[in-house]
């Protein structure tokens, strides 16, 4: 075979082999197609928009979809800038920052704005990611586009509707407070002329008017409080502070005022406690005294003749955790069956099928189920209308590891203990004064009235007080205002505490209050024993020392914040003002947890605008209590969130200031104990 015959045939292969090759070319670009066509197919049928853009956002590749979204052509679109012919100012600049993760090769979800052809806008969510070639570089952009606008326009409503019940809820939050105040200031003064006539030995028949006069001016009380407790907590403001306390006190202490109340009836009251509980326990004892007040109060409406007994076990422990059942039963006419579905209502209550007879059980048991529930119990109720009734509470508290101490100080030493205190009683209603002053003579109290916040700054300039009664709303100048001026360090009674007396009892009103140093929160009307366990409460039953006694007096003990917090903010914003600064560490402990589940939950679920608006919220708290590294850090995060971070990266980001924010509540947990242990030692101002 020669070498020509040789070439022919290796021509002839190669030429075969080049028409193989070539036949496979087409059979995988007709695949390649097909695949293309069932992938643009699907998007079609998806109603999403593909756009791909290269590095100078110019469009090299649009599906029909995305026209039919944006009412151009292919034609419109092809080699024009993506931004410049569909962006608004807003997503504009977002589109900009979106490039920036494109280049690092990360993909992203994120909401924007498109502009129709039309003119109109409508929102898009945006499945962005970058296009590599085979070198690996980045050369484009290719962006899913899914219409938004019907859901973006719900959320507005619904944002829309949320602010609307805020601001419903708000009004009705002033027309309580308006109408407490209204209804509790000569509630009041009933209140306290009953009593101060009552002490004066009066005849059998004028005691018998006055204990029945007392019997329902309590009663219009409990109402007022009753209508107030629900609005605080069906808006979240009813907190529950915990602290250590003495079962057995508290259960003795209601025992003795129920047995008060029901002597001379043909009622048997008995009371039994678990003996396994021998220490005291960590929990809220004012939400538990207010829950079995409620039930005996429930309890008493319904039964004319028998028994009331309060039974609390101990059904289980684990830990320092210990599960108690309250249960409170009675022999009385029971409840009807039909009722028991509503009976926790507090739309209606089982009254109405009495027609009245039983008076007062009101929301009573409504507030009862919700404070229960606030601190994670439960409560039920068995009845029979012919042997009576049993609710049973279920509570869980920790075990205090302090042992139990039944030693309780009685009326007279706490009258004994107050007497020669120096008291500046800052009040506008003459009967209230009158009230106030039958009882402050009563404990060998001096004081001196102001009729307004005016009158008592000038006072507090003059002479060394032990404590402030201050009412709140007044002429001239408001208790607000006066407390301000009062609490300056120029003044002689800089650190005195100041008692605020109010006709309302919101959680808003008390808070404000401590926002402005005021130490105490008087509810009016109050009974003589509320107002002499806060007078001894905030005096300790020790006088102020003369002379005056000033910062300078003081300064070597002074308190001082640990490291971990901003100590020369700390110091200027709160002057040295150790309790008004627990009071803003509790404050802030209070709404930390909560508020960080929220952000938490924004962040998980990707909701940009939710999580901008939870830091928005909670950020200035951090400056108050002294973490102003945190509070810059929290202000920065906020503002990067849509620009900078969006989609799976905001979880990601948001991990250390996470860890950040929990160890900053473990921190402040502490500094306040810390502060507390401090006030409790420097009580006397000497």
């Amino acid at each position: 075979m020669t070498e020509l015959d040789k070439l022919k045939i290796q021509l002839a292969e190669e030429r075969a082999a080049r028409q193989a090759a070539e036949g496979l070319l087409a059979t995988a670009q007709l695949v390649i197609q097909r695949r293309e066509k069932r992938f643009l197919d699907i998007f079609e049928r998806m109603q999403v928009g593909l756009v791909e853009v290269d590095n100078d956002g110019l469009v090299v590749m649009v599906s029909p979809a995305f026209c039919s979204l944006t009412g151009y052509s292919i034609e419109d679109l092809m080699g024009k800038s993506a931004v410049d012919v569909l962006a608004t100012p807003a997503s504009a600049v977002r589109v900009k920052k979106q490039k920036k993760f494109r280049e690092q090769k990360l993909a992203t979800n994120y909401e924007s704005q498109i502009r129709r052809k039309d003119g109109t806008i409508i929102w898009v969510m945006i499945s962005g990611a970058p296009v590599v070639n085979e070198q690996g570089k980045v050369v484009g952009s290719l962006g899913l586009h899914l219409d938004i606008t019907e859901s973006k326009k719900l959320q507005e409503e619904l944002q829309t509707a949320r602010e609307l019940a805020v601001a419903a809820q708000k009004a009705e939050t002033q027309f309580l407070a308006n109408l407490s105040h209204e209804l509790r200031t000569p509630v009041n003064a009933v209140l306290g002329m009953a009593h101060l006539l009552n002490e004066r030995s009066p005849q059998e028949h004028q005691h018998e008017l006055l204990e029945s006069l007392m019997h329902s001016a309590e009663l219009l009380r409990s109402l007022l409080s009753d209508v107030i407790d629900i609005s605080n907590i069906n808006a979240g403001t009813q907190p529950v502070r915990i602290d250590s306390f003495n079962l057995f006190d508290l259960l003795e202490r209601q025992a003795s005022s129920f047995r008060a109340s029901i002597a001379g009836r043909p009622i048997e009251f008995k009371l039994k406690v678990d003996t396994k509980i021998e220490n005291q326990l960590f929990g809220d004892p004012k939400l538990l005294n207010q829950i079995l007040l409620n039930l005996l109060s429930t309890a008493e409406k319904f039964t004319t003749e028998g028994l009331i007994e309060i039974n609390v076990q101990e059904i289980s422990r684990a830990c320092r955790r210990v599960d108690l059942l309250f249960e409170i039963t009675d022999t009385g006419s029971g409840i009807p069956h039909q009722d028991i579905a509503s009976i926790f209502q507090s739309s209606r209550t089982a009254a109405d099928s009495y027609n009245g007879k039983y008076e007062g059980l009101g929301i009573g048991l409504a507030i009862i189920k919700k404070l229960v529930e606030q601190q994670g119990g439960s409560i039920e109720v068995e009845t029979d209308e012919i042997t009576g009734t049993r609710f049973c509470v279920y509570l869980s508290y920790m075990d205090s590891g302090i042992p139990l101490d039944a030693k309780v100080d009685a009326t007279d030493q706490l009258e004994k203990s107050i007497e020669g205190l120096r008291v500046l009683v800052v009040e506008d209603n003459r009967i209230n004064i009158q009230y106030l002053g039958n009882l402050l003579k009563g404990w060998k109290v001096t004081f001196e009235v102001a009729l307004n916040g005016l009158e008592a700054v000038n006072k507090s300039k003059e002479q060394i007080f032990d404590i402030v009664l201050m009412d709140l709303q007044m002429p001239v100048m408001n208790g607000y205002e006066a407390t301000r001026e009062i609490l300056r360090e120029s003044n002689p009674n800089w650190s005195t505490p100041i008692i605020a007396l109010t006709a309302s009892a919101l959680a808003s009103e008390k808070k404000k209050a401590a926002e402005h140093g005021m130490v105490g929160f008087l509810t009016k009307p109050y009974t003589p024993a509320s107002l002499l366990e806060n007078l001894t409460k905030y005096t300790n039953g020790e006088r102020r020392s003369l002379p005056l006694v000033t910062p300078e007096v003081l300064k070597g003990q002074k308190f001082v914040f640990s490291d971990h917090f901003d100590k020369a903010y700390l110091q200027t914003f709160y002057d040295g003002d150790i309790e008004y600064a627990s009071e803003m560490f509790e404050m802030f402990l209070e709404e930390g947890t909560e508020s960080l589940k929220a952000i938490r939950e924004a962040v998980k679920a990707q909701n940009e605008e939710k999580t901008r608006s939870e830091i928005h919220k909670i950020k200035p708290a951090f400056s108050m209590i002294g973490f102003t590294k945190l509070w810059k850090n929290l202000e920065e995060f906020e503002h990067r969130v849509g620009l900078e971070i969006s989609g799976a990266a905001l979880q990601h980001k948001f991990a250390s200031l996470d860890e950040n924010i929990e160890l900053s509540i473990i921190r402040a947990e502490v500094e306040l104990l810390r502060m507390k242990e401090w006030i409790k030692k420097s009580k006397s101002y000497s």
